[in-house]
């Protein structure tokens, strides 16, 4: 994304970034995976586009304590098919040592512990949204999907 030629605030990056994601699923040409559930208040949902599940991460000049969500250009959103995850689940000995190695360098790169929303995926109470564009304070979470009742090509 093109920076702003202002300093924009937290809320105006937000806005940004779940508009974003509403219109690339508006706009998906393909149907959502049919092994995802439209509901994002299940466990088992993530964003989906081209019919591919997508793990999401969104950076942002707003993040100082949080230096791993850092950018000092703009708004930054990766996005990563799942299936390149597949090898290194929560629930395999390699995936639990790629957690292990990450969240002990998260730890020593933050100036802030690593916040509570962060888990793995599939597991219960355990949402990809609010990992999306984490909030930069722990006491803070993100409550309500932003693309609740968004449906393909709605």
């Amino acid at each position: 994304f093109k920076p702003s030629n202002k300093q924009l605030l937290a809320e105006e990056y937000k806005k940004q970034f779940w508009n974003v994601l509403q219109f690339l699923m508006r706009n998906d040409p393909e149907p959502w995976n049919a092994e995802i559930p439209i509901d994002p208040y299940n466990a088992k949902w993530e964003f989906c586009f081209g019919g591919e599940p997508i793990f999401v991460v969104c950076r942002a000049p707003i993040y100082s304590e949080r230096k791993s969500r850092y950018t000092g250009t703009g708004l930054e959103i990766t996005l990563q098919p799942r299936g390149t995850l597949d090898d290194i689940t929560g629930d395999t000995k390699q995936g639990k040592q790629v957690r292990k190695v990450i969240r002990k360098r998260l730890l020593a790169y933050d100036d802030i512990p690593m916040h509570p929303d962060i888990g793995d995926y599939g597991i219960k109470e355990t949402f990809e949204w609010k990992q999306y564009m984490l909030p930069e304070t722990n006491e803070e979470s993100v409550m309500r999907c932003p693309i609740t009742g968004l449906k393909k090509n709605d």
